[in-house]
């Protein structure tokens, strides 16, 4: 069963910003709360913001694009959540949220639409699942849970999503996307904070950028899912030659703790970064450029090995 979508003309879905980013500000500040909207917003002030090299967006003013972009995409009346997924959002819907982007940045490089596309996208699934987790899976038996409809949903829009999720295909589909999350070891504690802004402040301070060495600097090092990861790691190192130790060897061992790269997303690189933008549209492996490179890397390791212990046989 096709999730239903509204029939309403493209103009409708668009309001001024100042519409839809002012109810953000009128919440209580309890805890971390939601993102608030930036107050030049379309008012012809652009920000000025610094990208790295995977176009990034970095320091505060990357902060607090990202904060605008929370209120535009949890707009009911922007992007309704009545879309089976982030590919059925009609082209221009996506393309206006851009045109929007694009205006309100100086300079603003064409590289960074896709990097401000996938962060919608994950902004809008997000918003999706929790509102689904807190007014409808924990009141899914309410009888009255139809007029009990959530902030930032139109009235008709929650009909819809309530009939959907209460279909066999929606809790099929919940329920394997349940099983997916569960391999997703140890959780980040950054916060807010992008992987690519703490990157960027590890290589300025001179510290390794190799994905353990991420992986650590972002956990709570006194995990003891985090402790197991990093002991096996460490185990696996040693048994490499410390002047082999390099980024790729690292990188290796890491995936081979942790596993490979899943679909759309690189490890420790943060949500919107796929691995094809940190190893290329041509990788076929979520650890390193390609898979030859991993036997080459394989096959010195092997060969160090081999030299060292017939050295000390040799010595013995």
């Amino acid at each position: 069963m096709e999730i239903k979508f509204n029939a309403m003309p493209l103009d409708y879905y668009k309001l001024p910003p100042t519409d839809f980013s002012a109810p953000e500000t009128s919440m209580k500040k309890c805890g971390q709360g939601s993102a608030k909207g930036i107050h030049q917003w379309g008012t012809g002030t652009k920000l000025k913001v610094m990208f790295d090299n995977d176009f990034q967006p970095l320091g505060d003013e990357g902060s607090r694009l990202k904060g605008q972009l929370g209120p535009m995409l949890r707009n009911p009346h922007r992007v309704p959540l009545t879309y089976l997924d982030w590919n059925s959002v009609p082209e221009e819907i996506k393309s206006a949220i851009w045109k929007e982007i694009e205006d309100n940045i100086e300079d603003c490089p064409v590289e960074f639409q896709p990097v401000a596309m996938r962060s919608c996208n994950k902004l809008w699934k997000d918003h999706k699942a929790k509102t689904k987790d807190k007014y409808y899976t924990k009141h899914e038996e309410d009888p009255d849970i139809l007029l009990k409809v959530p902030k930032r949903v139109l009235p008709d829009q929650w009909e819809e999503l309530v009939s959907y999720w209460r279909t066999t295909d929606a809790k099929l589909i919940a329920t394997r996307n349940s099983k997916n999350r569960e391999w997703r070891g140890p959780d980040h504690r950054t916060g807010r904070t992008h992987f690519s802004q703490i990157r960027h402040e590890m290589s300025a301070n001179g510290e390794n950028t190799d994905k353990m060495s991420v992986f650590i600097k972002t956990r709570d090092e006194n995990d003891p899912d985090v402790k197991a990861v990093v002991e096996e790691f460490n185990q696996n190192l040693a048994e490499i030659p410390e002047s082999l130790q390099t980024t790729e060897v690292r990188n290796k061992i890491f995936h081979d703790v942790l596993g490979e790269d899943g679909h759309g997303y690189c490890k420790t690189y943060g949500a919107g970064v796929p691995r094809s933008a940190v190893y290329g549209q041509s990788s076929l492996s979520s650890h390193a450029s390609s898979s030859s490179n991993h036997n080459e890397i394989t096959r010195q390791v092997r060969e160090a090995t081999q030299e060292i212990e017939q050295r000390l046989s040799s010595e013995i």
